[in-house]
C-alpha cells in the first residue's frame, strides 16, 4: 500500500466519521436523503443477493443518468453472451435510481452506491457477492477498486474515456493512482487518446484495448474461463 492510498484512506475515512452523524441528523429532521442512508453505508438488502440459487454476475455502477443509458446497452450484450447472469445496478444520484429503476424494471435490482470508504464498500461487496465489478466512464474510487481486488472480483473499466483535464487532476496523485489501477483488470475505452490518457496514469498497456463506444466484447474476454462456467 503506497503512502499516497493509505493518507487517501485514512482521510476519507476520518472525514467521514465526522460529518457523517450531522448529515444522518438533517437528513431525519428534513425527511431529505434519509432512505439513502443505509445503501450508502453498505447496508444493501438481502433479497439483492438471495433472488434465486444463481450468484450475481455482474455488478455495474453508473454514477448517473447518461451511464444508465449506458448500462442498459452493456446489460443487454451481456445478457445476449450470458443468458443465465445476474445483475446489479448502482448509482449516485437520486434521477440516475429513478431511470435506472425505469429501464431496468423489477427483474434487476437497482441500489445506490456505498461511500468510498473501506467498511462501507466492503459491506456491500461481501453481501451481493459479484463474479465481476463493471465501472463506466472512468469511474475511479480507490477504496471500492482496492477492496474488490483484495475480494479477486474481476474489475472492468467500460466504455472508459479521461478528459485533459482530469488528466491534468490525476497527475497530482499519479503515485497512488498507478497502485488503484493495478487493481483494474482490464480497461475498454472509448478512443486511442482515451487510452493513452489512461495509460500514463499508471495503467498496464496490456489491460487496455480501445472498443469504441459502449462496446462489450472486452468484458466476456475479461472474466476468465472457470468464471464463464459459474455464471
Amino acid at each position: 500500500m503506497t503512502p499516497g492510498y493509505l493518507a487517501y484512506k485514512t482521510l476519507v475515512s476520518l472525514l467521514c466519521l465526522k460529518v457523517l452523524p450531522l448529515f444522518l441528523l438533517y437528513s431525519r429532521i428534513s425527511g431529505r436523503y434519509y432512505r439513502q442512508f443505509g445503501e450508502r453505508m453498505g447496508y444493501v438488502r438481502s433479497s439483492v443477493r438471495d433472488v434465486d440459487e444463481n450468484p450475481v454476475s455482474f455488478w455495474v455502477h453508473a454514477v448517473s443518468l447518461g451511464e444508465v443509458k449506458v448500462a442498459a446497452s452493456i446489460v443487454d450484450a451481456l445478457k445476449i453472451r450470458f443468458p443465465d447472469a445476474r445483475f446489479v445496478i448502482s448509482t449516485f444520484t437520486e434521477h440516475g435510481r429513478r431511470l435506472a429503476e425505469e429501464t431496468f424494471g423489477l427483474g434487476i435490482p437497482v441500489i445506490y452506491a456505498p461511500l468510498d470508504v473501506p467498511w462501507a464498500v466492503g459491506r456491500a461487496l461481501d453481501t451481493i457477492r459479484p463474479k465481476a465489478m463493471v465501472f463506466l466512464e472512468t469511474e475511479l474510487w480507490p477504496t471500492w477498486i482496492m477492496e474488490t481486488k483484495s475480494r479477486h472480483i474481476k474489475t472492468i473499466i467500460a466504455n472508459g474515456r479521461i478528459s485533459s483535464r482530469s488528466v491534468g487532476r490525476y497527475r497530482i496523485i499519479r503515485p497512488m493512482l498507478r497502485e488503484v489501477l493495478s487493481g483494474i483488470d482490464a480497461f475498454s475505452m472509448i478512443g486511442d487518446t482515451d487510452a493513452e490518457r489512461i495509460i500514463y496514469l499508471g495503467a498496464s498497456r496490456e489491460k487496455v484495448s480501445v472498443n469504441g463506444n459502449a462496446k462489450y466484447d472486452l468484458l466476456s474476454r475479461a472474466v476468465d474461463s472457470d468464471s464463464e462456467s459459474d455464471v
